[in-house]
């Protein structure tokens, strides 16, 4: 199917589908390019097309469980002549997204270079990541594979958490100021409405009122919050001083 672009006139974009592997296995070797793998295509792909040649591909993924839509596997040529050919192909998507009622991810493309920065504007698009991340299996075991300690002192409760290497998980909202440690490992931590912080033991640092964290442990992390209290009943403490994210995704307000 041929598309003609809405920005650039002389600019032509053409979906297909995984159906069509050999087309694109073919372009991908005369273009000097590693093929993408046909298990790794998705629900269709855009090829971006300058000049009468097709300088650029990239996948979108759609999961009707989810509520976001993603772009993956973006690839250029080498020496591409029109390098805004990747933001043709966002934008598409984008609009697809849009007009699907869901929000719009990018993968980061196989050359390894980011499109845009990972920064999430509003809590919309993090409750939609969260979300995102609870329909995985091993979601359900998340005590398991995040095991926690807990320790006393007189008026105070410490909180210890292990996190496996490639592990993301999201946090609740924190009520009070505390402060944590990373004792082992680095982890990077997002918050809504800012960029990524890359944290690397031995780290201490102070949570503020309000803060909600999405972490990803780049290594077996271990991160511990310490909470003034007389209460010695864990679950307690945390409903005390957190609160669950109103995430609409998941049937919050």
């Amino acid at each position: 199917m041929l598309m003609q672009s809405e920005v650039i006139p002389n600019v032509e974009l053409r979906r297909y589908t995984p159906n069509d592997y050999p087309i694109i296995e073919a372009w991908c070797l005369a273009a000097g390019i590693e093929p993408i793998a046909k298990g790794a295509l998705t629900d269709y792909g855009v090829f971006c097309t300058y000049g009468g040649r097709e300088v650029a591909c990239a996948w979108f993924y759609i999961n009707n469980r989810s509520p976001v839509a993603k772009m993956e596997n973006l690839i250029e040529v080498p020496e591409n002549p029109y390098p805004e050919a990747r933001f043709e192909l966002v934008e598409l998507f984008r609009g697809e997204a849009k007009r699907m009622g869901k929000l719009f991810d990018i993968d980061t493309p196989r050359t390894g270079e980011a499109i845009v920065p990972f920064t999430f504007q509003n809590e919309e698009a993090f409750d939609a990541i969260e979300a995102e991340i609870s329909l995985h299996p091993e979601s359900a075991k998340a005590e398991e594979l995040m095991p926690l300690k807990h320790r006393f002192v007189p008026g105070m409760y410490i909180r210890e958490i292990f996190i496996p290497a490639g592990t993301l998980l999201t946090s609740r909202v924190h009520q009070t100021e505390h402060p944590f440690t990373i004792s082992m490992g680095d982890i990077s931590v997002v918050t809504p409405g800012g960029g990524v912080t890359r944290l690397k033991a031995p780290y201490t640092g102070i949570t503020k009122p309000g803060t909600r964290r999405m972490l990803y442990a780049h290594e077996n992390t271990i991160w511990t919050t310490y909470h003034v209290t007389k209460e010695t009943d864990p679950m307690k403490i945390v409903l005390g001083v957190t609160d669950a994210p109103r995430n609409r995704f998941l049937g919050g307000c």
